[in-house]
């Protein structure tokens, strides 16, 4: 029943849709815009489609209240299965001018349209070949749809509208096709189908006029959602898109024609469901642009290299700094713990480690004595011209006197320290530490470096300095145990000059001071004591023809003592000694004979005297084999000639001189030390020597037996030198002076 012009119309017909899945298209006059169809290629078939299937949309339009829904299927066809599904899509349109309705009709509200998807079965449906269904048509949410209320477009676009009508005689029915865009939009499309009388009137509005329809108010939602946050408004879309409106009145058509939906971008999957406040045009519902992702693969990238700069500054750190923070060490196992004492001890590092070397006891002995003795054998000529060797004297017998040292020793010539193979225990540790302490001191001062070329004297103290700087560290680690030393009664049988290279060092060390480190100024203060008085003389006068063997040396006293001291008593030697002030040794061959020149010099008239006398002895007791001889020269020079008895020869040498030069030089040095600890100046060390000269006290320590220890003879010297050595008295207070 069609309503009266001038009351509302509570409702509108229900525009229904049925197809067949793959049911043939339209042909001939059925179209009337065959470019307006969509191709097959632009219908896209939903993922759920069944071949033979039947679909039914039903459009429902509540304009007044309370319409009943008409909705109508196809004759004849029966459903198995229908699956039910809602959609609310989001359209966008040019924002319209709004039009004011007819002041005679009140404005009717508007219920979202209903899509119904009916599907049935296509054994139920007939052998009609099916169609592709419409995209998303299984979406499971609804999707918002925005105001419907532009005016329609230019005469060109084709518009639909719909209107209540009453039912009319059945006509070929008209697809009306609902386009979307690429853009995930659903396109809705109406086919003919053959039972047309089984259909409500459905027809597609005619061609709109050319005066624009009143505005539509806003539809409300068939169900209401959450609100949704406003969207930033879009330009609108080009004017050459169609918009489909709806009207309140229905119009047939001559030619069915498709309906065009304006292009829209697919609503953000995370709004659908949710309400768009009712006010917004559909300009402003435009969904926002895609957010832009961020390109992970920089990001990715400047991680690992900077995992890759960290990395190589953490490996060039640990390569450069493990060595200072954490040093390994290039000490042996077994050596390290003597060398960290040893440097606890002195205060100073090893300049380098030193290599600890074991070896047979026979061949560590030979090793001692070479670095400690030096090239021997090469003086021994000379040695048995003016009476410091007697007998045989080899070398193997030498080593057999020189046995029962400390079991570890310093080598200068290579940096090492040997030690006797197989030894152990506390004399062991305490020979190591000796060893190594000398090699940290000669790292430190190059002691050895010149020791060959050193008097007597000088050889002799520098070996004590460093004994001395041994026993000091020694007594400060836990290695302190006393060295083992040689037995003085067997060195008293070795050549005067080697005796006393082995029996003095042990007995000066003990009188030197132990409180501080041995440094490169003491020395060479030590090694400079027996030069005091030494100075090259005038060379010897030799035979016509004879030539010298070589340059000539400047002996120290010490050496002459020992020569004077074979053939003249201890006290005549030593006086002598003293006297002299110059002195001068060369050799010189005739007829294969080796003789020795020497020349002297005193350095008075009376200590002349005395060293001419003590010559004159010397000379006249020597055996006849010297062929010994003393002259003056023409400038008062006294000469002394002796020749080499031949090797083997049993010269009658007074026996232990070496021992009494050591109880000579054990009374100076305690007088020395007594007087440099006091705080005396070389003026009262001057003084003191003369009050030990008139005392005797070198000569009562001289008496004493060759087998006397070395720390007994250190410390009789001692106490013979209280009596001599005289503490400087404290400066008297100045007088108070009354006012």
């Amino acid at each position: 029943m069609k309503p009266g012009d001038s009351e509302p119309s509570p409702s509108i017909p229900t525009l229904t849709w049925d197809s067949v899945v793959d049911e043939p298209a339209p042909s001939g006059d059925d179209v009337s815009n065959p470019e307006d169809t969509p191709s097959q290629s632009d219908v896209m078939p939903d993922d759920d489609a069944v071949a033979g299937e039947r679909i039914s949309f039903d459009l429902q339009l509540d304009l007044g209240g309370g319409a009943t829904p008409a909705s109508a299927s196809a004759a004849g066809t029966t459903s198995s299965e229908t699956e039910t599904e809602t959609e609310t899509e989001t359209e966008t349109a040019p924002d319209p001018a709004p039009t004011d309705p007819p002041a005679d009709q009140p404005a009717p509200a508007l219920v979202m349209p209903a899509l119904t998807l009916d599907r049935t079965d296509a054994a139920s449906a007939g052998p009609a070949a099916a169609e592709s269904q419409p995209p998303n048509a299984a979406s499971s949410d609804h999707q918002a749809v925005g105001d419907i209320g532009s005016p329609a477009p230019a005469a060109a676009s084709v518009e639909a509208a719909i209107a209540p009508v009453t039912a009319t005689a059945a006509e070929p029915a008209t697809a009306t096709s609902i386009e979307e865009q690429p853009s995930s939009e659903h396109s809705l499309q109406t086919d003919t189908s053959d039972d047309a009388s089984a259909r409500e009137a459905t027809d597609v509005a005619a061609p709109a006029p050319s005066t624009p329809p009143p505005p539509l108010p806003p539809i409300r939602e068939a169900t209401p959602v959450e609100p949704l946050p406003a969207t930033p408004a879009a330009p609108p879309a080009p004017s050459s898109d169609a918009v489909p409106v709806l009207a309140p009145q229905v119009a047939t058509a001559a030619a069915p024609a498709p309906i065009q939906l304006p292009p829209s971008h697919q609503p953000d999957q995370t709004t659908m469901g949710r309400a768009i406040p009712s006010a917004a045009t559909a300009a402003s519902m435009v969904a926002a642009p895609p957010r832009r992702r961020k390109r992970r693969g920089r990001g990715l990238l400047a991680l690992l290299f900077t995992l890759l700069v960290l990395g190589g500054i953490v490996a060039a750190a640990v390569i450069v700094g493990r060595p200072l923070l954490f040093p390994e060490s290039d000490w042996d196992v077994d050596v390290e713990a003597y060398a960290v004492a040893i440097e606890e001890a002195r205060g100073i590092e090893f300049v380098e480690p030193v290599e600890v070397v074991a070896e047979p006891a026979t061949v560590f002995e030979r090793r001692v004595n070479a670095e400690q003795l030096g090239d021997w054998e090469q003086q021994l000529p000379l040695w048995r011209a003016l009476g410091l060797a007697n007998g045989a004297v080899t070398v193997a017998a030498v080593d057999e006197l020189l046995t029962g040292g400390p079991t570890a020793a310093y080598a200068s010539s290579d940096g090492r320290v040997y030690q006797v193979e197989g030894s152990s225990g506390v004399q062991s540790d305490a020979s190591v530490t000796g060893a190594l302490t000398a090699a940290a001191l000669d790292q430190e001062v190059r002691w050895s470096a010149e020791q060959d070329t050193r008097t007597l004297d000088g050889q002799t103290l520098v070996d004590a300095a460093v004994l001395a700087e041994q026993d000091r560290v020694r007594a400060l680690t836990a290695f302190d145990t006393p060295l083992a030393r040689r037995d003085p009664a067997r060195l008293a049988f070795l050549p005067p000059v080697l005796g006393y290279r082995t029996i003095a060092p042990p007995v000066y060390a003990a009188l030197l001071p132990t409180d501080a480190a041995m440094d490169a100024a003491a020395v060479e203060r030590y090694a400079a004591i027996g030069d005091i008085v030494v100075a090259p003389s005038n060379p010897p006068v030799l035979p016509p023809g004879v030539s010298a063997d070589g340059a000539a040396i400047a002996p120290d006293q010490s050496f002459w003592y020992l020569v004077f001291a074979g053939y003249v008593d201890a006290p005549t030697a030593y006086a002598a000694s003293e006297a002299i002030v110059e002195s001068s040794l060369t050799t010189a061959t005739t007829d294969g004979v080796m003789c020795a020149y020497a020349t002297f010099s005193g350095g008075a008239v009376a200590a002349t005297t005395s060293l001419r006398s003590a010559l004159d002895t010397w000379a006249a007791s020597a055996p006849a084999e010297f062929t010994a001889a003393v002259t003056v020269l023409d400038d008062g020079t006294l000469q002394l000639r002796s020749c080499d008895p031949g090797a083997g020869f049993e010269n009658g040498a007074r026996f232990g001189t070496a021992s009494e030069l050591a109880g000579f030089r054990a009374a100076e040095l305690a007088t020395l030390s007594g007087v440099v600890d006091g705080g005396g100046s070389d003026a009262d060390v001057a003084a003191a020597l003369g009050r030990l000269d008139t005392a005797g006290v070198g000569a009562q320590l001289a008496a004493l037996s060759p087998d006397t220890s070395a720390a007994d003879l250190a410390a009789a010297a001692e106490a013979s030198v209280e009596a001599v050595v005289v503490t400087p008295p404290a400066a008297a207070p100045a007088p108070a002076t009354e006012e």
